[in-house]
């Protein structure tokens, strides 16, 4: 079985991220989870634990050029 993970990365917006990782876990699709990433540096080139990390922050703190993100952990 593939396992996927996807991970939301967001600032000081609650409700919505909360509902998404609610949602997709309830739909109880083996090898598929989603959870909030903590981002603690970010270095090009590392493999990532997230097959999928949707991005809600990027318009408070932009990152302007594409980067491959290394989780520190998850909250």
């Amino acid at each position: 079985m593939i396992y996927e993970k996807k991970g939301i990365l967001f600032g000081q917006e609650k409700t919505f991220p909360k509902a998404l990782i609610d949602r997709v876990n309830s739909k109880n699709v083996p090898g598929i989870t989603a959870e909030s990433v903590l981002i603690h540096h970010v270095e090009q080139g590392k493999v990532s634990d997230y097959a999928v990390i949707l991005d809600r922050i990027s318009q408070d703190v932009p990152l302007n050029v594409p980067l491959n993100i290394v989780p520190d952990g998850t909250t």
